[in-house]
C-alpha cells in the first residue's frame, strides 16, 4: 500500500475522529489510564443469536435447509446451519451451489488478464469470437457490466426444452449462446444495463479463447489452488469429493412444456411433488454445464469468506482494475464489473446475490464496519433468502454498542493471528471511543506480539491515533519497533506512523534510510515526502 493512500484512510478515518471525541469529552486519554470508561456487559453469544435467526426464518419460509455465517472484526467467524438435505442435516461444512456468485470469479478471472496485459476492457468481442452478432461492437467492459445489449439465454423458451430433453450430457457455452443468438437485442450496446447471464457465458468463451486453456484450469490455477479454496470447485467439469447440496426446484417456476417432457422421459423422478422436482433425482451434466461462466460454481460458507476477503481487499487485483470493479453507477447505480451492492443496516455492501429454481445464494461484505454475510439455501421460500442475510446484519450491527470493546477485546487476544491481525485493522471502522479504549492493548501487540502481520497492523494504526493523543509512549514504541523490529514489513509501517508526529518523529524517519532493507528505506522516503521534507 502506498503511503498516501495509507494517509488518507488513518489519518481521516481514525485520528479525525479521534479528535471529535476527545472534543466531546474533555479528555486526554492516555495509554495506561484510559478516560473512557469500557464496557461491563457480557459479551453476546453471536453463535446462539445466528442459529436463532435462521431457525426462525427456516420455520417462515418453508425451505429445507440453509446455511449462514458471518466474519466480522469483533465477532469473528460464525458458521450457522439448519434444516435437512433430504439425505440428513445440513452442516456447516456443507458446500452449494452458488449461483450467480459465480460471476465474480469469471469477472476476477478476465480483469487479471487485463492487469497482465493479456486483454484490454475495450477490446471488442471479435477479437474473440468473431462470429457472434454485434461482436465486433460489444465490448470486454460491456460483457462485465451487463450493457452488451445481448438478451439473456435464459428467456428464451426453446431453451429449457432442449435442456429438459438433454439432462444426461454436457454442454458447451458455444452452444448455450446459440439460444441468445436467435433472440433480438435488448438495445444498441452500451446504451442500457440489461442484467443477462448470455453476458457472462461469452466471458467464459474470451477467457477460454485468450488463454489457450479451459475456463475451468483458469480459474483453478489463479483461485481456487492458490488461495486453499479446498471446497470450491466448478460443477459438471470437475469430480467432487462427497459432492454437494442439490437444491429442489420449484415447478412454479418451470414452463409445462419442460415438465410434460421431464415426466415423459424421468417417470416419477420427473414428476414435481408438493410443487417441487426433487434435485439429486435427475441426471445432472446438462444443469451443470450450460451456465459455464455465469453460474456453476460450487463452494461453501468458509470458502466464500475467503473469496470475499481477498478478492475486495486487493489482493488479486491492481489497485485501479479494482477500482473499476467497484465503479458502481456507471452503468447502473449497483452494479460494478462483475460484483454489485445493496444497502444493509451495517452500511453499503459489496458482493453478488444468485439463486435460481433450486435456492438461493448470497455474499455481502460492508466495508464500514468490515461484516461479511454468506447464505445459501437449498430451496426457495416464501421469504427471499435475502431478508435473513439483511437480518444478520441488522443483528450484527446492534451488538457494535455497549459489548463491542469487550468482543473486540476477545478478537485481539485470539489464538488465530490472522483473527488478531483482522481485529486490529477492525479499529478504522470501529467508535471512536472503542479504539482510544484498546490503546494500550495495541501498544503492547507492536511490541511483543509474535505474529509479524499483527505488528504490522498495530503500527498502521497507532501511527495517527498517537499523535493525535500527543502520546509520548506511543511515539517512543514506534520509534523502537523502526529500529529493531526484525521484520522489514513492521519497521516500514512503524516508519509510516511515525510521520504523523512532524518534528519529533523525523530523526527517527532518517535514521530509517540506512536500513539494509529496501522496503524500509522506500517507507522512509515516503514518510519524508509527507513530512514535506
Amino acid at each position: 500500500m502506498k503511503f498516501t493512500h495509507y494517509s488518507i484512510i488513518l489519518k481521516t478515518a481514525l485520528a479525525i475522529v479521534v479528535l471529535a471525541l476527545l472534543a466531546a469529552c474533555g479528555a486526554n486519554p492516555v495509554p495506561g489510564g484510559a478516560a473512557v470508561k469500557r464496557s461491563e456487559g457480557k459479551p453476546r453469544d453471536m453463535e446462539a443469536e445466528l442459529q436463532s435467526l435462521l431457525d426462525d426464518w427456516l420455520s417462515q419460509s418453508g425451505v429445507p435447509g440453509a446455511v449462514l455465517a458471518i466474519d466480522d472484526p469483533v465477532y469473528g467467524r460464525v458458521i450457522v446451519s439448519g434444516g435437512s438435505s433430504g439425505k440428513g442435516p445440513i452442516t456447516n461444512e456443507d458446500r452449494f451451489h452458488v449461483f450467480s456468485i459465480s460471476k465474480t470469479f469469471t469477472a476476477a478471472t478476465i480483469l487479471q488478464l487485463i492487469d497482465e496485459g493479456v486483454l484490454a476492457l475495450n477490446d471488442p468481442l471479435a477479437a474473440f469470437i468473431a462470429d457472434y452478432p454485434n461482436a465486433e461492437r460489444v465490448t470486454v467492459e460491456q460483457l462485465l457490466s451487463h450493457t452488451s445489449g445481448y438478451a439473456d439465454y435464459l428467456d428464451n423458451p426453446d431453451f429449457f426444452a432442449a435442456v429438459a430433453s438433454s439432462l444426461d450430457r454436457e454442454w458447451s457455452w458455444a452452444e448455450t449462446l446459440q439460444y441468445a443468438a436467435s433472440m433480438p437485442p435488448i438495445d444498441e450496446p452500451g446504451r442500457t444495463y440489461s442484467y443477462s447471464d448470455t453476458n457472462y457465458v461469452l466471458l467464459a468463451g474470451v477467457i477460454e479463447v485468450a488463454t489457450g486453456n479451459s475456463y475451468v484450469d483458469e480459474v483453478r490455477k489463479r483461485f481456487l489452488d492458490p488461495l486453499g479454496l479446498e471446497n470450491t470447485f466448478v460443477r459438471g467439469y470437475e469430480a467432487i469429493p462427497a459432492g454437494y447440496i442439490v437444491g429442489n426446484s420449484d415447478c412454479s417456476y418451470v414452463p409445462q412444456e419442460v415438465l410434460d417432457i421431464l415426466e415423459d422421459l424421468y417417470g416419477d423422478s420427473g414428476t414435481c411433488h408438493d410443487g417441487y422436482l426433487p434435485g439429486d433425482a435427475l441426471p445432472r451434466a446438462a444443469m451443470d454445464t450450460v451456465g459455464l461462466g455465469g453460474d456453476g460454481i460450487v463452494s461453501n460458507a468458509a470458502d466464500l469468506i475467503a473469496w470475499a476477503r481477498v478478492l475486495f481487499q486487493g489482493d488479486l487485483l491492481a489497485a485501479e482494475t479494482l477500482e473499476e470493479m467497484l465503479a458502481f453507477g456507471v452503468a447502473h447505480p449497483n452494479y460494478g464489473l462483475g460484483v454489485s451492492r445493496t444497502r444493509t443496516q451495517a452500511g453499503e455492501a459489496v458482493g453478488h446475490a444468485g439463486g435460481g429454481l433450486d435456492g438461493e445464494a448470497k455474499m455481502w461484505l460492508a466495508p464500514e464496519t468490515d461484516t461479511l454475510v454468506v447464505a445459501f439455501s437449498n430451496q426457495t421460500g416464501a421469504i427471499d433468502l435475502g431478508v435473513l442475510v439483511s437480518d444478520a446484519f441488522a443483528l450484527v450491527s446492534a451488538g457494535k454498542g455497549a459489548n463491542s470493546q469487550e468482543a473486540l477485546q476477545q478478537s485481539l487476544r485470539s489464538e488465530d493471528p490472522a483473527v488478531r491481525e483482522q481485529a486490529v485493522d477492525s479499529l478504522l471502522n470501529q467508535p471512536p471511543e472503542t479504539g482510544v479504549a484498546l490503546a494500550p492493548t495495541l501498544l503492547e501487540m507492536l511490541q511483543d506480539d509474535p505474529a509479524s502481520a499483527v505488528r504490522s497492523a498495530a503500527a498502521r494504526v497507532l501511527g495517527p491515533m498517537g499523535n493525535t493523543l500527543a502520546n509520548q509512549e506511543i511515539l517512543a514504541a514506534l520509534a523502537l519497533a523502526a529500529r529493531d523490529d526484525p521484520d522489514a514489513g513492521v519497521r516500514s509501517w512503524a516508519v509510516k506512523g511515525l510521520a504523523f508526529y512532524g518534528e519529533e518523529g523525523l530523526p527517527y524517519i532518517e535514521a530509517a534510510l540506512g536500513d539494509s532493507s529496501r522496503e524500509v528505506v522506500e517507507a522512509a522516503e515516503e514518510a519524508l515526502k509527507f513530512a514535506g521534507r
